[in-house]
Order: C-alpha cells, then sequence, then structure tokens
C-alpha cells in the first residue's frame, strides 16, 4: 500500500492520508479526495496543471513501490 497527501503531491497545505494498494485505486482515492475537499481550487487550476496531478501521483507511487521492492 502507498500513502501519499495533498502536500506531497500537489504542494497543498492539506495532509490527510490518502492510500491504495494499486496506483489506480491511489488515482481513485486521490481524486475523491480532492474533489470533496479542495473543489475550488481545482475549478481555478489550468488544464495543464491538471493533467500534471495523475503524474505526479504516479511518480509518487512509483518511488515508493521501487523502496518497497528493494527491501
Amino acid at each position: 500500500m502507498v500513502t501519499t497527501n495533498c502536500q506531497e503531491i500537489a504542494g497543498v497545505d492539506c495532509k490527510v492520508p490518502l492510500s491504495g494498494n494499486t496506483l489506480d485505486e491511489l488515482k481513485r482515492n486521490v481524486f475523491a479526495h480532492a474533489q470533496k475537499d479542495h473543489k475550488d481550487m481545482l475549478a481555478k487550476m489550468s488544464p495543464q496543471d491538471q493533467a500534471k496531478i495523475p503524474q505526479q501521483i504516479e511518480a509518487i507511487y512509483k518511488k515508493k513501490t521501487a523502496g518497497a521492492a528493494a527491501h
């Protein structure tokens, strides 16, 4: 399982833990949280900035699962 938060993903002042056993599950959980708790912020983001979020989640997931695989 990988756990992250909005601060790690996008520099937002939010440390709610968001977890997933797979990359897809993590993305679903992050976006569900963002739609619920950061809807106004998402509405103000450019499409380019919104497109960076899944890429950042994937980078965090790969980094954290690569570290776990090495143990």
